[in-house]
């Protein structure tokens, strides 16, 4: 079948789903989106910066279906669903005056609006704009559901997305923030109630990182007494990668109080040598590499986006190899984790609430 030349077209999903003819340059978009920070095209007409940018609004939306086929599905696995503010400018041409200019702004941002809400005193497009710029940041924290978890979106799944990205990776992006601009209450802002004070990057990490070693404690409880933990939710071929906020915690030094060293430890190597011991050699191939699947060769255990690469998320489990041979974290006398102590009979602490989050519910 003749396929139509796109005379005019410049949004990447009608191009796609109608049948035009496209060159495929979506690797140089992966790569872009990878390497590249602050971008500025002006120049020449009738380029395809606009259909570039519209290739880049479906891509950090995650819409994964329009780019089958395509170069980029062999280099993004994960396809993760970003906020988007897409302004297309050129429906202001013609524009000569102030309040035209206002106005067409105005209406532009409406269906982000949509998305991101209104304060009633955004009554101009900069403050509008600074306005969703902030909900779209703050998205994240309307997915905290409390005592230490984040749902994966606006619905909440059971699954170790918490391991995998948002824990260690949020934690990560607020540390370089704060890093550039702790002080700043711009670019990530909380309103604390008890000092009626919007505070920045510095504040936000601090309680990230309570909420991240409350779920460490919460994957420490998961580890069995014979090594294993509870095998749930989507990409588990990522194997030890659920354990990665714990392994990060103590090569940050940042383990909470109710964690030793010798516990983790413990507890870290006895999943390891249950996981890839004995009948865990069947992990890998005859060359060495890592099969899909969690104790052994598992493909259909297998997500559309799982491929051989990705299943090294498991080497994330080993980063306390990073801290010196003369670290508490080694030396230390070794120590059962908790539920080795429950499960033995001896005495162990007594689970509670963590008030990392005041507007949520706790057990006492």
């Amino acid at each position: 079948m003749m396929r139509k030349y796109p005379v005019g077209i410049q949004t990447f999903e009608r191009l796609i789903k109608d049948g035009f003819i496209y060159v495929d340059k979506t690797d140089l978009v992966w790569e872009l989106a990878h390497y590249a920070t602050y971008i500025f095209m002006s120049r020449p007409r009738r380029f395809g910066k606009s259909l570039l940018t519209s290739t880049l609004e479906s891509y950090f939306k995650g819409d994964r279906e329009l780019f089958e086929g395509l170069k980029i599905m062999q280099l993004e696995k994960e396809w993760t669903r970003y906020p988007v503010l897409h302004l297309d400018l050129s429906v202001a041409k013609g524009q000569d005056d102030a309040e035209g200019l206002r106005e067409t702004l105005m209406w532009m941002m409406k269906p982000l609006t949509e998305v991101y809400g209104r304060e009633n005193d955004e009554t101009t497009p900069g403050k509008l704009l600074t306005g969703l710029i902030h909900r779209a940041m703050e998205k994240i924290e309307e997915w905290y559901v409390g005592d230490g978890w984040y749902s994966d979106g606006p619905s909440f799944a059971f699954d170790y997305y918490n391991s995998y990205v948002i824990q260690p990776m949020y934690l990560e992006c607020l540390e370089m923030i704060r890093q550039k601009r702790g002080n700043d209450n711009w670019t990530v802002r909380t309103y604390v109630p008890a000092t009626g004070r919007n505070e920045g990057a510095d504040y936000r990490y601090k309680e990230a990182l309570k909420r991240m070693q409350k779920y460490g404690v919460i994957l420490e409880r998961f580890i069995s007494p014979e090594g294993t933990f509870p095998v749930v939710g989507r990409s588990i071929p990522y194997r030890m990668a659920v354990m990665q906020p714990l392994a990060q915690l103590a090569w940050r030094k940042q383990l909470p109080k109710e964690l030793t060293n010798g516990q983790v430890r413990a507890g870290l190597t006895a999943v390891m040598h249950r996981m890839f011991d004995g009948i865990g050699e069947s992990n890998f191939t005859e060359d060495g590499y890592l099969t899909i699947g969690f104790v052994g060769s598992h493909p259909n255990v297998a997500d559309w986006y799982t491929n051989n690469g990705s299943l090294y998320m498991t080497s994330l489990s080993f980063m306390p190899l990073g801290l010196p041979a003369d670290d508490p974290f080694w030396t230390d006398a070794p120590e059962k984790w908790t539920s080795k102590k429950a499960w033995e009979g001896d005495d162990f602490p007594k689970d509670h609430k963590w008030n990392i989050n005041k507007q949520i519910l706790y057990w006492e």
